[in-house]
């Protein structure tokens, strides 16, 4: 494209020749019909107001590729913040991972070490420790042998808490000397936190232990111990530190040993879950469900992209009703002015609150479902509206969005058999997901005859 005071420069001449013609042209028109000032203003006319013409498209297009270079600017700076994330978060497992290594490796040599001297009385007390955690290791093996058989027995008690073996007048706390059993203990979680949902819950992982339990699925305690970890690690990303994370934790009631005993009852029924997910896929109603699954996958991987732009009207999750009463006529009004004929680009410059787009007449530019993957309703209203019409105010935790989709572009491949394939490859590797796992619980609740008796009393 032309640099528009280039083109400008080159344009003033011929405008100024056109007038050094025009002043001597009496002269050279004597005898002629016409008025020759009349001719030679009309000329001069015609020439100024086609140099106006190419000023103001020289300077729209200097205007739009501003737009599109600053577009281009903030998604190469959101892509950057997005690599030095993912390099961080490699790092950091690195280090995890070879921090565990050298622990490894550490016990290792005192293992070998102690083994030399065992004989040592100054060792006797640590000889008797490794004794015991190789009884330990001896049962759990017992443990792991008994699970793969299907033979589920209780592991030794070794003073956690087991319902099926607690002693409810046991104290769980003394004030004053006075001891408080757990009986009384149950009797108030019972009474103050007790609801008909958390009978819900509990009554779903039960259908889901008895499942697994009739078609002879198990799962072993490593199993377990490995899914509480990843929980561990997971939680302490999002959070960030784990300085966060307990603080987290703490702020929920938790400590760390509270919120560990917490995963560690949930990892069986969740993993006893997941195998009869992947079991179930077999069937029609858990092919069902996997498809649907497919699908979600196949829009993030090959989705299609969209040109649309917004017209952003704050009201957070925090706000009050009127707040966001009046919010929602701000965003109606804005929508009824496009539909009445107002360019999109006006009305979002004069009501939208989104300083990254207003100025930019609202565009988003160009971009697939992960843009917005966090905001759900705006995205679903992108990629389902159809091209050229306005939206209706959509509303997500930050406010309302006006949206217009511009133009859309079909996914790069089609969602035919050999897409599944890779896609089912991919997701073999991974959970179900909590729709899998929705929908095989209704299918479990929906077999079993649930009689409610819960009362309060």
């Amino acid at each position: 494209m032309a640099h528009p005071r280039r083109e400008l420069l080159v344009a003033l001449p011929i405008v100024a020749s056109l007038a050094i013609g025009c002043a001597g042209a009496p002269r050279a028109d004597e005898g002629r019909g016409g008025d020759p000032h009349v001719e030679c203003d009309a000329r001069l006319a015609e020439a100024t107001a086609k140099q106006t013409a190419d000023r103001e498209r020289l300077e729209r297009e200097a205007r739009t590729a501003r737009e599109e270079a600053d577009l281009l600017r903030r998604d190469l700076q959101r892509r950057h913040e997005e690599v030095v994330a993912a390099r961080e978060r490699t790092a950091a497992q690195e280090e995890a991972l070879e921090a565990a290594l050298e622990a490894v490796r550490r016990g290792q040599e005192e293992l070998a070490a102690l083994r030399e001297r065992g004989a040592d009385s100054e060792v006797a007390a640590a000889a008797e420790l490794l004794r015991q955690k190789d009884e330990q290791l001896r049962l759990l093996r017992l443990r792991l042998a008994e699970a793969q058989g299907g033979e589920l027995t209780p592991l030794p008690d070794n003073g956690s808490v087991r319902l099926a073996s607690m002693d409810l007048e046991v104290p769980v706390a003394t004030v004053d000397g006075e001891p408080f059993s757990r009986r009384e203990f149950c009797e108030y979680l019972y009474r103050d936190l007790g609801t008909p949902g958390l009978l819900e819950l509990f009554v779903n992982r039960a259908l889901v232990v008895r499942e697994a339990r009739r078609r002879g699925i198990a799962v072993n305690d490593v199993d377990c111990a490995v899914w509480v970890e990843e929980q561990r690690v997971q939680h302490v990303r999002e959070a960030g530190t784990l300085e966060a994370f307990k603080k987290k934790i703490s702020e929920a009631g938790y400590d760390e040993e509270a919120w560990a005993a917490r995963l560690r009852f949930q990892a069986r029924p969740t993993l006893l879950l997941r195998r009869l997910v992947e079991l179930e896929r077999t069937t029609p109603e858990g092919r069902e469900a996997f498809e649907a699954r497919l699908r979600e996958e196949y829009q993030r991987t090959y989705s299609e992209r969209v040109r649309a732009g917004h017209i952003f009207i704050r009201a957070e999750r925090d706000a009050t009703e009127a707040e966001v009463e009046a919010a929602h006529r701000k965003a109606q009004a804005a929508a009824d002015q496009v539909r009445r004929g107002v360019p999109f680009a006006d009305v979002a410059r004069r009501f939208s609150e989104d300083a990254q787009t207003r100025n930019l007449g609202g565009t988003l530019g160009t971009f697939d479902r992960g843009r917005f993957a966090k905001t759900p309703e705006l995205n679903t209203a992108l990629f389902t509206l159809p091209v050229g019409e306005v939206s209706q105010p959509v509303r997500t935790p930050l406010g309302f969005h006006v949206v217009l989709v511009e133009d859309r572009t079909p996914p790069a491949r089609p969602f035919d058999e050999a897409v599944k394939r890779e896609l089912a490859n991919r997701l073999s590797k991974q959970p179900p997901s909590d729709a899998e796992m929705e929908a095989l619980v209704g299918r479990l609740r929906a077999r079993a005859h649930v009689v409610r008796t819960l009362t309060f009393d």
